[in-house]
């Protein structure tokens, strides 16, 4: 069967598990031009989101008579969700690969506001000792924790906010209860958890239901002293809305990993936001073993798929 693989991250784990899996024909390719000459008689397409765009769409429509399966190496699918897939082509986004690093950077930004990492680190690079902040410092135990999208990012999330005494609430499609949290809403109900949390948290996937759904009236329910964490995709927030929750204080404090647009330009007024921390959509970051868990994840999968298996973690395009 013909795979074709255009890299992404862990080029060199993924080239190795692809060479061991029988019957497969492998082509690599890098950018349009060669996937076009490459897709014609292909089955299987391992492809980035983040790459996937009009582009790409359009080469598959002209030269992929032959796909049927693409696996992209993102936890997120907004890409061929959003520029379309050929039809019959059943697509799989990378699984839980990710989820391990999100979650990590997820507590990061939560306890570095909550500590007041940033104010501490200010001071050093003065080399003062201003403890003015100190009396705004606090901590996580006994507060609530809600996890909007709890999926596999979110479950993470809960597994290593429990050990600090959090209550966790997630909040997915469906009210049915959820591994690790201690209580579940549908998204229906959104305001209503939003006024229960002193922390937030955006692990929802980007679609046409989900965009700015942090936007004035949601952060308006949204209790004193709340802070906000998006590891997700910077379309789930209303940007404006936010800046003006962080100046007014609305909000206490928010951790952004994603922006709208990315990068962020550098004259945006959301980098002048007070109690604000920016990464550059660096939260997936895992070093070694995130290379190896995402290769062991798109490899095993693809070998689903080509042994006649269902490949798992398929969404809806």
């Amino acid at each position: 069967m013909k795979v074709v693989f255009w890299p992404y991250l862990a080029k060199a784990e993924m080239l190795a598990g692809f060479g061991k899996l029988a019957g497969v024909e492998l082509v690599m390719v890098d950018g349009v031009d060669g996937l076009a000459a490459a897709i014609p008689g292909a089955e299987v397409l391992v492809v980035s989101q983040t790459t996937y765009d009009a582009k790409v769409a359009g080469a598959l429509k002209l030269h992929g008579g032959l796909l049927k399966f693409i696996q992209l190496m993102n936890a997120g699918y907004d890409g061929p969700l959003r520029h379309g897939v050929p039809p019959g082509v059943t697509v799989a986004k990378a699984g839980d690969a990710w989820s391990p690093a999100l979650a990590e950077h997820v507590m990061t930004l939560m306890l570095s506001l909550i500590r007041c990492v940033p104010q501490i680190l200010t001071n050093h690079a003065a080399h003062g000792w201003n403890r003015d902040y100190a009396s705004r410092i606090d901590g996580i135990e006994g507060k609530t924790m809600a996890i909007i999208g709890y999926g596999s990012i979110g479950r993470e999330v809960a597994i290593r906010a429990k050990p600090f005494g959090m209550h966790v609430i997630g909040v997915s499609r469906n009210a049915a209860p959820k591994e690790f949290a201690d209580e579940t809403f549908s998204i229906g109900d959104l305001h209503a958890v939003l006024a229960r949390a002193d922390a937030i948290v955006l692990t929802a996937p980007l679609t046409a239901d989900t965009r700015h759904m942090i936007d004035a009236k949601a952060l308006a329910a949204c209790k004193p002293g709340a802070i906000l964490v998006n590891v997700a995709r910077g379309g789930l927030i209303d940007q404006a809305a936010l800046g003006e929750a962080l100046k007014n204080g609305t909000l206490a404090a928010a951790g952004l990993d994603v922006t709208d647009p990315e990068p962020l330009p550098p004259d945006h007024p959301l980098w002048s936001s007070p109690n604000l921390i920016i990464s550059p959509h660096v939260a997936g970051s895992n070093g070694a073993r995130g290379r190896e868990r995402l290769a062991d994840f798109v490899v095993s999968n693809v070998a689903r798929y080509v042994s006649g298996q269902a490949a798992t973690h398929i969404v809806e395009i």
